[in-house]
């Protein structure tokens, strides 16, 4: 396998398990605070910003954000 693909296999397999952790630690552990609650998958998108180029980055936030956003309501 040529460098490049085994790099972009590498960020793929990042990526994708990067938004099971977000999804994961979004959805389950909140932590209340005075405002409302905090959740550990906020870090977890700062690590994968940090971590992953910006196209599989960005995939790993809008992966996360299409769960929670209602596509129907906005296209009507």
């Amino acid at each position: 396998m040529k460098q490049g693909n085994q790099n972009r296999l590498k960020n793929m397999c990042l990526a994708g398990v990067l938004t099971a952790l977000v999804f994961v630690f979004t959805a389950y552990l909140h932590i209340p605070s005075v405002n409302g609650y905090v959740h550990v998958g906020d870090g977890f998108i700062y690590f994968a910003a940090c971590l992953l180029p910006l196209p599989y980055a960005l995939f790993v936030v809008l992966a996360v954000a299409a769960d929670k956003v209602n596509l129907k309501k906005i296209l009507k």
